[in-house]
């Protein structure tokens, strides 16, 4: 079922982007393409390598989507600044944590490069979140409602078509696997 890590990465930025309120960001289309690897002189894995990868990457990007989910169910228009920064904090952990799980794993030498970048993404939609965080903490509203236009623009935009990018390359990679 190697399109299940694609719905699940694209479904978790949709939850993510849908909880932090505030405009549509637009489309940015600012992913880079996909980079050429050098042949591989390790030997090919077993297809139950390839399937423990497979179920490893789900429940990572599972881990992502409830995250953003919980995110999403936390926050609403009568949220404090505070209440948002809380559930902000969450949904960062939960996105470092899928990022971790990720980087303890050995993909397929086919997706290994994929595999990097989606890490990254991961990594990097963690770091965007701090500045929401950090308005909301100091409980000025407006500078809350800024910072998470601006995280929502980054999801919409580079971040999320970086993760997409990154899960798509995957799913195709393990296609041939």
């Amino acid at each position: 079922m190697p399109r299940r890590i694609v719905a699940v990465a694209c479904l978790a930025l949709a939850l993510g982007a849908a909880g932090c309120g505030g405009g549509d960001g637009g489309k940015s289309g600012a992913s880079r393409p996909a980079t050429a690897t050098g042949p591989s002189t390790a030997p090919a894995p077993s297809p139950q390598d390839v399937a423990r990868y497979r179920s490893e990457v789900a429940k990572a990007t599972q881990t992502f989507a409830q995250g953003a989910q919980r995110f999403r169910d936390a926050v609403g228009p009568n949220s404090g600044s505070r209440q948002v920064a809380s559930a902000l904090e969450a949904f960062q952990a939960d996105v470092r944590s899928a990022a971790d799980a990720l980087s303890r794993l050995q993909p397929p030498p086919t997706v290994a490069a994929a595999h990097r970048q989606l890490i990254a993404a991961f990594r990097a939609i963690a770091s965007a979140c701090q500045p929401a965080i950090d308005a909301g903490r100091s409980g000025d509203r407006s500078r809350l409602r800024s910072a998470l236009r601006t995280f929502q623009a980054q999801l919409n935009g580079p971040l999320g078509a970086r993760a997409q990018e990154a899960a798509t390359r995957i799913d195709a990679g393990l296609a041939r696997e």
